[in-house]
Order: C-alpha cells, then sequence, then structure tokens
C-alpha cells in the first residue's frame, strides 16, 4: 500500500505515488540545476513540463488511473538525465571529449517522434541528412518495383533500437555531445514541442475536436451501412412473403392453373402432403430468420444497440434458422432416398424386313382433341402439366447389332424410387407414342406419366437392333452426328452405339 499525491501539471491533475513525485521533483530540480546559468532556460524547462503531462496522460487509461514510481523511471529515462546534459562544473562539456567512445561515427536509431509507423523512414533521414519525404519516396518506388521493400522495412523495425533520448538523436546525427549540441536539441525540440501542441489543454481541445470529425465519420459510415443491410433485408421480405407465405406461382409452366408456385413445385418431387408442408415452414423458418437478423444488424448499425434483449433477440433467430436448416435437410435426405433405386423394363414395339429403316421424328405435340394436334413451345414454360400427366422431352436412341436379318424395336421405360417394387411400377405408368409403318419408325419425341409419380428421373428410350450390312436413317430431324446413317459396317470396332432426339426434333448421335 503506498500514498499517493494529487499533482497539477500544466493544467492537469495527476495522481502519483508519492515516491514516484518525489523521484520527479528531485528530477526537475536537479534539471533546473544543471542549465541555471543556460539561455532560455525557463523555456526548456517548461517543455519539458508539457512533454511529462503528454507522456503521463498516455499512460493513463480507465483501468489505470495512478501514475507509479516505474512510470515516472521509465518517464526520465526517455527525457535524460540532467548529467547528461552538463557535467559538475560549469560549461564542463565545452572542452571535453564526446560521450560516444566512437568519436562523431554515426549510430542508426528509429525515430518514431517523427515518423509514421514504426520510425524507420524519419531515422534514416536523419541518420543520413536528408529529407524524410525523399527516403519514404524510395521505399514506395523499390515497392512498386518489387515488393521487397516491405519486408527489409520489418527487419529495420525490429532490429533497430528508437531514439529514447536527446543523446541518442545526436549519435544518429553524427553530432559530438556537448553542451552545445545539447542545448541545441533541446531547443529544437522545444520549439518541435511548441510547433505541435502549444499547451497540453490546447491539444486534448484538438484531440476532442480530432475525435468529434473522426466520430461523425464513423457515423455517417455506420449509417449508411446500417440504411444498405435494412433495404437488403426489406428486398428479401417482399419475395418471401410474396411467393413463402401468399404463395404466389411465378415459375414459368404450361399447366391447367397457370404458373407454378413453390408448393406446386414441392409437390412435383416430395412424397407426402406432410412432406411438402414442413418443407414449406422449414423454408420460411430460414427465410425470415434470416430477415429478422439482417433488420436487427441494421438497426445496430443505425442506433448501436447492443442491450441484453438485442443478444437474445438474435440469438434465438440464429437457433430458428439452424433448426430450419435441419428439418430442410431431414426431408430433401428423404427425398433423395427416393431416387436410390432404378428400374428398367422393356417392351417390344415389333420387326422390321427392309434395306434400310427409317426414322421419323413426332414433334412435342398433345392429342387433346380428335381434330388437332397441339405444338407445345419449350420457351412458354419449364414445364408441361394437363390433366395429371407430367409432359417430359427428349428420347434416347441405342444401336445394337442384329442376330438377325431384321430389325428388331423395342421401347425402355426407367424410373427411380425408394424400393424397386415400386420403381417398376412408375416405369410401367410412362407413355410414349411409337410406331412401325412398313420401312418406317415413327417416335414421338415427348412422354408422359401421371402427376401422382412424382419427378423420379422417369426416361424413355428406343433400342434399334441393326443387322449387320443394313443401315438406319434419319429423315426428317435436324441431324447432328458422325455420318449420315447409322450402321454396324465390318470396320466399326463397337457393338453399341446411341444418339438423342430433342424434343424440337434435333438429333445427336454419339
Amino acid at each position: 500500500m503506498k500514498r499517493t499525491i494529487s499533482v497539477n501539471i500544466k493544467g492537469t491533475n495527476f495522481i502519483i505515488e508519492e515516491d514516484g513525485y518525489e523521484l520527479l521533483q528531485n528530477y526537475f530540480n536537479r534539471l533546473e540545476q544543471s542549465l541555471k546559468n543556460e539561455d532560455g532556460k525557463s523555456e526548456i524547462i517548461e517543455d519539458i513540463e508539457y512533454r511529462v503531462a503528454e507522456l503521463f496522460s498516455e499512460l493513463l487509461s480507465d483501468r489505470k488511473t495512478v501514475i507509479e514510481l516505474s512510470d515516472v523511471q521509465s518517464i526520465i529515462s526517455t527525457l535524460g538525465q540532467p548529467e547528461d546534459f552538463i557535467e559538475e562544473g560549469e560549461n564542463a562539456f565545452e572542452t571535453a571529449e564526446p560521450v560516444d567512445n566512437a568519436g562523431n561515427s554515426r549510430k542508426f536509431f528509429r525515430d518514431e517522434e517523427n515518423g509514421r509507423i514504426a520510425g524507420v523512414c524519419s531515422g534514416l533521414a536523419l541518420y543520413f541528412g536528408i529529407d524524410v519525404m525523399v527516403v519514404r519516396a524510395i521505399f514506395l518506388i523499390i515497392f512498386f518495383l518489387g515488393a521487397f521493400s516491405v519486408p527489409v522495412y520489418f527487419i529495420l523495425w525490429v532490429i533497430t533500437p528508437k531514439i529514447k533520448s536527446n543523446v541518442d538523436r545526436l549519435k544518429t546525427q553524427g553530432k559530438a555531445v556537448t553542451v552545445d549540441s545539447l542545448k541545441e536539441e533541446m531547443e529544437g525540440a522545444a520549439h518541435r514541442f511548441k510547433k505541435h501542441s502549444k499547451s497540453f489543454a490546447h491539444r486534448l481541445k484538438n484531440n476532442e475536436n480530432r475525435n468529434y470529425n473522426v466520430s461523425r465519420i464513423i457515423r455517417l459510415i455506420t449509417t449508411v451501412i446500417g440504411v444498405g443491410i435494412l433495404i437488403g433485408a426489406l428486398s428479401l421480405l417482399v419475395p418471401l412473403v410474396t411467393f413463402g407465405v401468399l404463395d404466389t406461382p411465378f415459375i414459368p409452366a404450361q399447366t391447367d392453373f397457370g404458373f407454378l408456385s413453390f408448393s406446386s413445385i414441392n409437390e412435383l418431387f416430395l412424397e407426402t402432403d406432410l412432406d411438402i408442408f414442413w418443407m414449406k415452414m422449414s423454408v420460411l423458418v430460414i427465410g425470415f430468420s434470416i430477415v429478422s437478423f439482417l433488420i436487427l444488424l441494421g438497426l445496430r448499425f443505425l442506433f448501436n444497440i447492443r442491450n441484453k434483449g438485442y443478444k437474445v433477440l438474435t440469438s434465438s433467430f440464429f437457433i430458428f434458422g439452424i433448426l430450419g436448416i435441419v428439418s430442410a435437410s431431414f426431408i430433401s435426405m428423404k427425398t433423395v432416398r427416393n431416387l436410390a433405386n432404378e428400374a428398367e423394363i422393356e417392351k417390344k414395339v415389333g420387326v422390321v424386313d427392309a434395306p434400310v429403316l427409317k426414322i421419323y421424328s413426332n414433334i412435342h405435340t398433345l392429342n387433346l382433341d380428335a381434330n388437332y394436334k397441339i405444338n407445345i413451345n419449350d420457351g412458354n414454360g419449364v414445364i408441361t402439366i394437363l390433366d395429371n400427366q407430367v409432359y417430359n422431352e427428349g428420347i434416347k436412341l441405342e444401336y445394337r447389332l442384329s442376330k438377325d436379318s431384321l430389325y428388331h424395336v423395342y421401347q425402355k421405360f426407367s424410373a427411380n424410387s425408394y424400393a424397386y417394387k415400386t420403381a417398376i411400377e412408375k416405369a410401367k405408368n410412362i407413355k410414349h407414342g411409337i410406331s412401325i409403318e412398313n420401312d418406317e419408325l415413327h417416335i414421338n419425341t415427348d412422354y408422359t406419366f401421371p402427376l401422382k409419380d412424382k419427378m423420379r428421373d422417369q426416361e424413355v428410350a428406343v433400342i434399334i437392333e441393326i443387322p449387320k450390312g443394313k443401315r438406319v436413317n434419319m429423315q426428317n430431324a435436324n441431324i447432328t452426328l458422325r455420318r449420315d446413317a447409322i450402321d454396324f459396317d465390318e470396320d466399326f470396332e463397337y457393338e453399341f452405339q446411341s444418339g438423342f432426339l430433342n424434343g424440337s426434333g434435333e438429333y445427336k448421335h454419339w
């Protein structure tokens, strides 16, 4: 336990430990005695008092309110002992040798007082006696040329000591440590102190004004960020309410009931009504949690909200969002499970005995009326659903070598489900138009399956077995293939070929 003393230094009160105060008082007494015969003694001592007040102020904080003995010792060490200025005996240094054993040789120090970062450039400028802007310009040029000035700067920062006293400053300039040089340096230091802060109270006022201006700029930035976040949150809230809560149809489609909504899309993939309900609730919970979190974040930037209620709300929305993600993930995994087993079934269409089999594609149409065929424009929607039937397009063609002299044509239907037996039933429900007329094979480019079967990767393939020496010709399709006809010549190295006939009648061959 130590006693403390309240001391006023240049208009500012400080609480100092008693032994620290005694050390500081002794320091100023010795300094005044050392400078008693020097011109400008009072101004030099006054400026040192300002410097002490500044250093004391930098040491204080919310957790530290008392200047300790060690603090005073550190500051005195930084300022330099009075004996460093004048030895015992009047003007003893005028005829004495320099303190530096190396004579007038220079020693490099970092000049943090005049530096921007660590004082490396200002120390080099002081060492070489040039303008600090020249040194900084050299570092920038080197940086843009090769970028190795940055590691050099940091190495110098680490290994180079900083200027701690006026003696160090004189050593950096290669000046002899004499009474005249020290007094000159002190006068220069006093001039710098006066230039940067005429009084400590004035400097505090400047700092307050500067801090106020910085606070206004920061406040402006946080306000802009907060408004931007709120606008983003509202831009998410509108579609969330419109398409999520109100379930407004927005996905282009050709259906009996117009566009598809979010729920309608779920009905195409999710197995049960309960899955559809929980998926919708999960997505809404995730969406509203994100929007609410963004709103709270925007309000925090605008009004600097940091109370307990804010933390509780943000934590709650975060937990709700996680629960929504878990629920949606569970339903998604359950749906993926329904694609685990694939079943394929084949149905024989017929045989053809002809030199060439001609294939005609029937472009994607609807035969809903005995007198009309309704063309389906792919640009009108991503999917077609009419009379509870899903219309899909794109037919695979697979070519194999026939075991006899006849063409054999088969249909292959495939579908997925959680159980193999169910997958077979879904494959049987696929309907595809195909017919044989003499030497012609007519293939519809679309196929259908019941809406209740859901989207389970239903596909249709037409298998054509081609006799050796014969070929298949595409008649009315926009053909992109390696050869004008598909065949199995003697020089053909594969026993299997394939192609794809899309909804617009374009054929691609592999």
